[in-house]
């Protein structure tokens, strides 16, 4: 074995390459209940239950639960519009899919689970409102905090 001295570091003529955002859209930190529906599995009826959302974007959200879910399962949500104003004549609820990207136990039985949107929510102007709204007021409240 022949042991030589330190290597000369290399020069490169390419700039490294930045660190990337893997989310389609910027998430904002706000809370409010939601409703999720799984469907059935292996003989077990479906079920519908509560979650907390931690976090929103235009394409999905973070909810903590007592549920465990599974990756890549479809649910139905139901996010209910109670935080918006009269004038801005949403519907009551939206209830729309979504997909199960991931799931992380954080202990006593509750989960953290990320879910992207399906396409009919995302593209719905309410929706699409709704969630601007969403960001608005996680902002205002970020900025009062300050």
């Amino acid at each position: 074995m022949v042991l030589r001295g330190a290597a000369e570091p290399e020069e490169f003529d390419e700039a490294p390459i930045p660190f990337q955002e893997r989310r389609e859209a910027e998430r904002y930190t706000i809370t409010f209940k939601l409703s999720v529906g799984a469907n059935a599995r292996e003989g077990a009826g479906s079920s519908v239950f509560p979650g907390e959302v931690l976090n929103i974007s235009r394409t999905g959200v973070l909810v903590e639960t007592t549920h465990p879910l599974v990756c890549s399962e479809a649910i139905t949500l139901a996010i209910s519009t109670d935080q918006c104003p009269e004038d801005m004549r949403m519907p009551r609820a939206f209830v729309g899919g979504a997909v199960v990207t991931r799931v992380q136990s954080i202990g006593g039985g509750r989960y953290l689970v990320g879910l992207r949107f399906e396409e009919s929510l995302v593209q719905g102007t309410e929706f699409i409102m709704f969630t601007e709204f969403l960001q608005t007021t996680a902002l205002t409240n970020w900025l009062l905090e300050q």
